[in-house]
Parts: C-alpha cells; structure tokens; sequence
C-alpha cells in the first residue's frame, strides 16, 4: 500500500483490521476514533501513558495510534519508559508515556 493509501484508509478508519462493522467504527473502536481520544488528550494534558491509555481511552494497542499519529499526520510525540503499578495486578511495570512536542494534523 503506498502511503497515500495508508493516509486514506487511516483517515477512514480502515487500519483497524478487516471486517469491521459500521456499529464498531459508530462507538469509537475504529483506528480513526482512538486516535483521536490520543490526540484530544494529549491536547489536553501534554502527555499519556499506555495504562492510561487503554484503561481510561479505551485504545486497544496505544502503541500503534502513537505510530499512525507520527507517520501519517506529522504529530511530534517521544516516547520515554516510566515503571508504574497497573490497574490489572497492582504491580509495577515498564509503560511507555507519550509526551506531545508539536501536534499534527488529526485524521
């Protein structure tokens, strides 16, 4: 796929996988609807953490609506390693935490 391609089916929200329903993309499980919960609180507070991320944002794989942010929209977002307790087992882990340097566009 070249990378106009990639920058219209992420727009669309087709990045998610195939076989995805229209009732899936409506209540915010589409690529394009989880970037933009990312990009809405990186607005916001300047920063997200992978917990945070999945546990509050309801994003499946952070990592990649990170990715597609940086590559297809030209968002500046670093990355550091940050060792915080999980919701899950109340241990502590290694998470990444995103930090907004420039924002992009959102799509």
């Amino acid at each position: 796929m070249s990378a106009p391609e990639k920058r219209n089916a992420a727009q669309s929200g087709r990045t998610g996988g195939a076989g995805q329903s229209e009732k899936q993309q409506s209540n915010g499980n589409s690529a394009s609807s989880q970037r933009q919960r990312i990009a809405d609180h990186l607005l916001k507070h300047g920063a997200l953490d992978t917990e945070t991320a999945r546990m509050v944002l309801d994003i499946y794989h952070p990592p990649a609506r990170i990715k597609e942010l940086r590559d297809l929209f030209g968002w500046a977002i670093t990355t550091v390693f940050i060792w915080r307790e999980t919701a899950s087992c109340g241990r502590p882990h290694r998470v990444g935490k995103y930090l907004l340097v420039k924002a992009g566009e959102i799509g």
